[in-house]
């Protein structure tokens, strides 16, 4: 079995990132500190921590490395969801299973497997205070978020409002 050798990246001296986890719309649902830059432990406690079920997909750059994790610690509440690297990281993955790649399932080609890298982006703002914070002290993190969370809620809101609408319209029209 050949085992996948996904280059990683890290920094010795700082926090070794976030990860967010985000709804196919951009909001996130929660976010932990992550101990290692590629750490499968992370992914696997917060979907555990934040759902009563499993999502049927996981995307998630290093998705070769979790269902190791989430099979071997939780085998019952994971035992019906895939795990799929995101179509960015992929070229990154050597040796690794083709079974990852989003790309060879046709059902999922309209999935935008960037959205937590596109939100994400958002908090390069934020880069130089978040890097030397732990998670005790992330008032600024959290605050950012959930603003950041209802202005994106009350534009889906708006969004599905004007079509709504549009609807309506088109409904009288052809009445």
């Amino acid at each position: 079995m050949t085992q996948c050798t996904k280059l990683k990246q890290g920094h010795k001296t700082l926090l070794p990132g976030l990860f967010l986890l985000h709804c196919p719309h951009g909001i996130p649902y929660g976010y932990e500190v992550k101990d290692d830059s590629e750490s499968p432990n992370i992914p696997f406690s917060v979907s555990v921590s934040r759902f009563q079920v499993a999502p049927k997909i996981v995307i998630y750059d290093n998705a070769c490395a979790l269902p190791r994790c989430a099979l071997n610690r939780n085998p019952g509440f994971f035992r019906e969801t895939k795990f799929l690297v995101d179509r960015f990281h992929w070229h990154n993955h050597t040796g690794c299973c083709g079974g990852y790649n989003i790309n060879a399932y046709d059902h999922l080609k309209t999935i935008n497997t960037q959205v937590a890298g596109q939100q994400n982006a958002t908090l390069v703002k934020l880069k130089s205070f978040i890097s030397y914070q732990h998670q005790d002290n992330f008032f600024l993190l959290q605050t950012f978020l959930s603003f950041r969370n209802m202005t994106h809620s009350l534009q889906l809101r708006e969004a599905l409002t004007n079509c709504e609408l549009i609807i309506k319209q088109l409904v009288s029209f052809l009445k």
